[in-house]
């Protein structure tokens, strides 16, 4: 009996479709299969964020500095202000991990300096926009959280925008000269983007990331200087006198990098005080003093500069000016001291004893803190001892070449010791010292006769011979040659 045609469709079309639900079901699983291998599911390790306090009291890898955050106080020479930064850590893994280096990748027009005035000490490489500075303060473990942990050993960082009113440029005799600085793009230097990286402890590989702040292009505006007058140059030789100092006071030095951020002037400037109070700049670039630049009156203005035009170390040029001391010349002045009478003022005597050291010397007996010297005398410090017949070798494939394998301890040089395996001296025993006293006196006993020995050889000390060596197989010139064949039918 036939099935009925519209049973056998119907049939036909669900196969169709649980076959199409099945291609669907593996194409979806395969998809999850290399999704699962190229994911990082799970969030196993970790994985750190450098983070920033923004002005809602939030944490955040982007911010906007507002004006009131903005300091100037206690600026760096060439800085116009200095912003806050609050540093902090987030882990956005799914384990705990306690890095052992941070390192930032700042921009060369900024400077970042610590809570109490030092600036951080970077790294710059020619023909790199960015300067590296290396916290220094020790991380703490993150945990897991999603929480961030403020940098508690670091306090706070200052950033500070550099906006130099006058550039340095070297002129043809490689002799550093100062130019005022165009004006500076605002709007771009306004936008700090900050790399940065965690390294070692806990973690398998570096972790970087990118630290945006965002600052108003009003606090970075300054006005251009005005170019300054341009005198006459003299030379004569050798050198050119130089103005009358006296006694000179050291007042600091500071390397500096002027002039385009992408290939900076490297200059050492060091300053001379003068008893009325002036200032005398040198200059040195490439290694070597190459400029003077005198400020005697104290007004901040250079009125006279000596250069070398050959780097001979006579400088025989000079010529007035009318120049305003570049900041990136003055060196950084010395931190403030802390008053000590106000800083243990607040302290309690008791706690102010506890850490006096040398405090209970005069209510308790001293004791001394290491073992007395030892005062014994050493009558044997200078005295050499040697050691005779010492032999460490344990190979025992032959004892013929060697004189004895009995160890003799140290003696002392002088004692007469008596070497195994070395010869004695030609004529017997060696000399003794002469008999006194009544040995001397005793009558001395005839020598028995004996034969007359012959006259010994001249003893010589020949190298001991090495044995021969062993061929493995017999001879070449040992075997007899072969007997001529009798046998074959031509002879």
């Amino acid at each position: 009996m036939r099935r009925p045609p519209d049973m056998k469709h119907a049939f036909g079309r669900a196969g169709a479709r649980y076959r199409l639900r099945w291609l669907h079901v593996g194409i979806a699983g395969a998809a999850a299969a290399v999704l699962y291998w190229l994911l990082p599911f799970g969030g196993e390790a970790a994985l750190l964020r450098l983070v920033t306090a923004a002005p809602d009291g939030r944490f955040a890898e982007a911010i906007v500095v507002p004006q009131e955050w903005a300091d100037t106080s206690g600026l760096l020479a060439g800085a116009v202000v200095r912003v806050p930064l609050v540093l902090a850590v987030v882990n956005l893994g799914g384990e705990a991990a306690a890095p052992e280096r941070l390192e930032l990748s700042v921009p060369t027009r900024f400077h970042l300096v610590r809570n109490d005035g030092k600036p951080l000490f970077g790294r710059l490489v020619a023909g790199s926009p960015l300067v590296r500075y290396a916290v220094p303060a020790a991380l703490p473990r993150v945990a897991a959280t999603g929480e961030a942990m403020p940098l508690a050993a670091l306090d706070t960082l200052w950033l500070e925008p550099v906006i130099p009113s006058f550039y340095c440029v070297s002129m043809a005799d490689s002799v550093p000269d100062f130019v005022p600085a165009p004006p500076a793009p605002v709007e771009a230097i306004a936008r700090v983007q900050i790399f940065y990286s965690f390294e070692g402890g806990d973690l398998d590989q570096r972790q970087t990331g990118l630290l945006t702040v965002q600052l108003d292009p009003e606090l970075l505006e300054r006005e251009a200087p005005d170019p300054p007058p341009v005198f006459p140059t003299a030379y004569r030789e050798p050198a050119m006198p130089r103005p009358v100092l006296g006694p000179l006071r050291y007042g600091g030095s500071r390397r500096s990098f002027c002039g385009e951020p992408e290939l900076p002037l490297e200059l050492l400037s060091t300053l001379w005080l003068t008893p009325p109070g002036g200032r005398f700049f040198v200059i040195d670039h490439g290694g070597v003093p190459r400029k003077y630049m005198f400020d005697l009156n104290r007004d901040s203005i250079i009125e006279l500069e000596m250069w070398d035009p050959d780097g001979d170390g006579d400088f025989e040029a000079q010529r007035e000016a009318r120049l305003p001391i570049p900041a990136f010349l003055i060196p950084p002045p010395e931190p403030e001291q802390p008053d000590l009478a106000v800083l243990l003022g607040g302290i309690p005597r008791d706690s102010l004893a506890a850490y006096d050291r040398y405090g209970p010397i005069l209510t308790e007996p001293y004791e001394p803190l290491t073992a007395p010297p030892d005062t014994a005398p050493r009558t044997d410090r200078f005295r050499p001892r040697i050691l005779a017949g010492i032999d460490d070798d344990d190979d025992d494939s032959d004892d013929r070449w060697r004189p004895s394998r009995r160890r003799v301890g140290p003696r002392l040089l002088g004692e007469p010791t008596r070497v195994p395996g070395r010869r004695e001296p030609a004529g017997g025993q060696p000399d003794r010292e002469p008999r006194t006293g009544r040995d001397a006196d005793a009558p001395q006993r005839p020598a028995p006769d004996r034969p007359a020995a012959e006259p010994a050889a001249p003893a010589r000390d020949e190298p001991p011979r090495r044995p021969e060596p062993k061929l493995l197989g017999r001879p070449v010139d040992s075997i007899p040659p072969a007997r001529p064949d009798t046998t074959s039918p031509g002879r």
